[in-house]
């Protein structure tokens, strides 16, 4: 097995501690402003998945992850885990997200089919780009698939709104993240 880092970068709403039952902190907040190690935050969910949560973080969220701490902690996850999935905010709103993107390898757009529109995926894929960012590839969320393919289907599939996550290829230890348009 692989060594997984999930990291909730959420840090407005962070959820992913609750999906697993899991304590919300510490978490990243706590290694970024308290000086935290992350070995300590980190929680084994099973033999080859790991959780850090997101904590309460009560700076700048932009700020923090361009800081030289996030930097420093970056590069320690690289070392030990073969694969980091940033779970982030959305792209529209939330200026870290696009700092995110420009750190790490690849952007996974996740749209939700439902609710946003060809137009609000493009630009977050614009944004995430302009960024410095590199949009991977798009997955759509809700998708109701009682409804005939039709060309707003095909549209969105193309295009996404809410980018979420983020992956290294070739196997090499990488950041990964998550964002949401």
């Amino acid at each position: 097995g692989r060594r997984v880092l999930l990291i909730d970068a959420q840090t407005g709403n962070p959820q992913l501690h609750s999906m697993f039952a899991r304590s919300r902190s510490p978490g990243l907040a706590d290694i970024l402003e308290n000086g935290a190690e992350p070995e300590d935050c980190v929680q084994q969910l099973d033999p080859y998945l790991w959780l850090l949560a997101g904590g309460d973080l009560g700076a700048s969220p932009a700020d923090a992850f361009q800081s030289a701490r996030f930097a420093e902690f970056c590069g320690l996850i690289r070392d030990k885990y073969e694969y980091v999935i940033l779970d982030s905010a959305a792209v529209l709103g939330f200026p870290e997200t696009c700092v995110l993107a420009s750190i790490v390898d690849d952007v996974v757009l996740v749209t939700r089919v439902s609710t946003n529109t060809r137009g609000e995926t493009l630009f977050a894929c614009c944004e995430i780009e302009r960024h410095g960012g590199r949009v991977a590839g798009t997955v759509a969320n809700s998708w109701d698939a009682s409804k005939r393919f039709g060309s707003d289907a095909v549209d969105l599939a193309q295009g996404g709104s809410r980018p979420a996550a983020v992956f290294h290829r070739n196997g090499q230890p990488h950041l990964e993240a998550q964002t949401q348009a």
